[in-house]
């Protein structure tokens, strides 16, 4: 048995052009489907970052606002407690500012001290005389002790009458002088009374009787203190 070999006839030229029109849009195709691709996966990381940033926006003002709450009408409830000084007087000077957070002993304000300090002359005046009362009332029990006795004892109660005298005439220039500082302490007191009524009536703070009840009690303390050291000078 023979075979014949036979030679592949020749394509065409037509059809070789066709053939590789067919290849270069097969590549073409493919090209765009990958472009596409690209295009698509760049798109899903945008959304997918933009997505990311919004959660973590929320997330992050949910945290910030944790435990806070927004409202157009809200109130507040809080205990006010009322702060007195255990005197009274005129403040001088305010040691915090509203809503200063205090704690327990921190000195809140300052009281004008002039008032004080002239009851605390006062009394001091007032101590001196019953002082100067006490010793005059021990010179009379020693003149009546001695006068009860006879003889002797009289000649000595005349000396003990004397000495007692003399103690009397003591006591009575302190209780002079005692009562030189009262009077005068009463007239500071007033004095300065009289300058802060001045002070308050310029801002109107105070009505007019005030002013003048304030000089009417200067005056009275001042006719007083000189008439105490008259008394103490005679």
């Amino acid at each position: 048995m023979t075979s014949e070999a036979r030679a592949k006839p020749s394509a065409h030229p037509s059809e070789a052009r066709a053939d590789q029109g067919a290849v270069a849009a097969m590549h073409e195709a493919t090209t765009a489907q990958t472009q596409r691709r690209r295009r698509g996966s760049r798109a899903f990381l945008v959304l997918g970052a933009i997505a990311l940033a919004v959660v973590t926006s929320i997330v992050g003002y949910a945290a910030f606002n944790a435990g806070k709450e927004s409202t157009d009408d809200a109130t507040i409830e809080a205990d006010v407690v009322a702060v007195t000084s255990r005197v009274a007087g005129v403040v001088a000077k305010v040691l915090v500012h509203d809503n200063q957070e205090v704690a327990k002993g921190d000195p809140l304000l300052e009281l004008d001290q002039a008032d004080f300090l002239a009851r605390v002359q006062q009394a001091t005046a007032d101590l001196d005389t019953a002082r100067a009362q006490a010793a005059g009332a021990d010179a009379q029990v020693k003149v009546v002790e001695a006068s009860a006795t006879g003889g002797l004892t009289s000649a000595r109660a005349g000396v003990a009458a004397t000495s007692s005298a003399v103690e009397s005439a003591d006591s009575d220039i302190a209780a002079a002088r005692a009562a030189v500082d009262r009077a005068q302490a009463e007239e500071t007191k007033t004095a300065r009374d009289f300058e802060r009524a001045k002070e308050l009536i310029a801002t109107d703070a105070i009505a007019r009787q005030q002013l003048d009840t304030a000089q009417l009690a200067h005056d009275a303390a001042a006719a007083a203190a000189a008439q105490a050291k008259a008394d103490a000078e005679a």
